[in-house]
């Protein structure tokens, strides 16, 4: 929204007149589900990074909606979003490693503009590893 003066000058005469401006504001407004996501690794529950992303300048499709890995302010690891009921997420499977853990942006690029979210820190905890005690009471039970 604004105004913008127009100024005319003729023969002999001069006028100018005030015209207002106006149009849809780009509006993309990018919501997490979850500020912080915890996962085990090798469990197979799922593990999810999920965001909304509302617009009112148009349709977001998946591939318009990357989730990245944000470290010392810049993205890397982008995976294109899969949509499902309006949520735009990003699965981590059974092979998930501790390292992929940090914080995660959705980078949303809608007519050539680029918007960030703000992260969702992902924690994965390495799996529990069994005591040797464990596993020599396992094998006396075997004889």
């Amino acid at each position: 929204m604004g105004t913008c003066t127009c100024h005319a000058r003729g023969l002999g005469s001069e006028d100018s007149a005030e015209i207002e401006v106006g149009g849809a504001e780009n509006e993309v407004t990018i919501t997490r589900v979850e500020e912080e996501v915890t996962c085990q690794q090798g469990k197979k529950s799922s593990c999810k990074l999920e965001f909304t992303v509302d617009t009112t300048i148009g349709k977001v499709g998946p591939r318009d909606v990357k989730i990245c890995l944000l470290k010392n302010g810049n993205t890397s690891n982008c995976v294109n979003s899969k949509l499902a009921n309006d949520v735009y997420s990003r699965s981590f499977g059974k092979q998930r490693k501790p390292k992929s853990s940090g914080d995660y942006v959705a980078v949303v690029t809608v007519k050539g503009i680029e918007y960030t979210s703000e992260p969702i820190s992902l924690t994965i905890t390495p799996k529990q590893k069994k005591e040797k005690k464990e596993k020599k009471e396992k094998k006396k039970k075997g004889e």
